[in-house]
């Protein structure tokens, strides 16, 4: 079972997505690696923003925090999505879990070459860091 730390993007995904394949994911089932959709948004991901410099907090790793603590996250997909922005309060919380006082999320969707955002937390129902 995991616990609360082990809590990554992905499961949060998965959560609106997809109930099962959240079960199947944190029950170490991937059939995803095989996806092309996943493969090619993998694609999108490595080859767009260049200049993103990924933070890894053990089962959360962010695109792109920038200097002035937004949470920039590349999406292969064409619009912006519940989920999407779910995956970027987790980000959040979990910058703010380690004393990162993160302002919220700005999402770009390379394909469309639009961006959503800034969404700052407290317009996403998350309030003030307590740590």
């Amino acid at each position: 079972m995991i616990g609360v730390e082990d809590v990554g993007g992905v499961h949060v995904k998965y959560l609106y997505h997809c109930p099962r394949q959240l079960w199947l994911y944190a029950r170490g089932f991937r059939p995803e690696a095989t996806s092309s959709t996943v493969q090619l948004g993998e694609a999108v991901h490595e080859t767009s923003y260049r200049r993103a410099h990924p933070v890894d907090l053990g089962s959360a790793r962010l695109d792109d925090p920038d200097g002035n603590l937004w949470v920039h996250e590349i999406k292969s997909s064409s619009h912006a999505t519940a989920a999407d922005e779910a995956q970027a309060v987790h980000y959040s919380y979990r910058l703010r879990q380690v004393g990162v006082d993160a302002q919220g999320a700005i999402l770009h969707y390379p394909k469309t070459r639009r961006t959503h955002g800034p969404q700052p937390l407290h317009r996403l129902g998350v309030g003030p860091y307590k740590g």
